[in-house]
């Protein structure tokens, strides 16, 4: 199922999803974006290793939204 998408193209300060936590990153903003309409629901959602970051899977998790990263490493990316 595809709920939603949408381009990202970089940093966009003007990005400012429902609820979403201040501490959380410009791609991770774009990852809260679109999932928000299924928090709460149980879903699981799959990423890019370029939208992995640990604060933003922890608040995921909270929201009762599991993150699966696709296995795909970099070694220049930092989490």
């Amino acid at each position: 199922m595809c709920n939603a998408f949408c381009m990202y193209e970089g940093k966009d300060s003007q990005l400012q999803p429902p609820w979403c936590p201040t501490y959380i990153c410009t791609s991770g903003k774009s990852v809260w974006d679109l999932a928000f309409p299924l928090f709460q629901k149980g879903y699981h959602i799959y990423l890019d290793n370029y939208y992995t970051r640990l604060p933003l899977f922890c608040q995921l998790y909270l929201e009762k939204t599991m993150v699966e990263p696709e296995q795909t490493g970099r070694a220049s990316h930092k989490i």
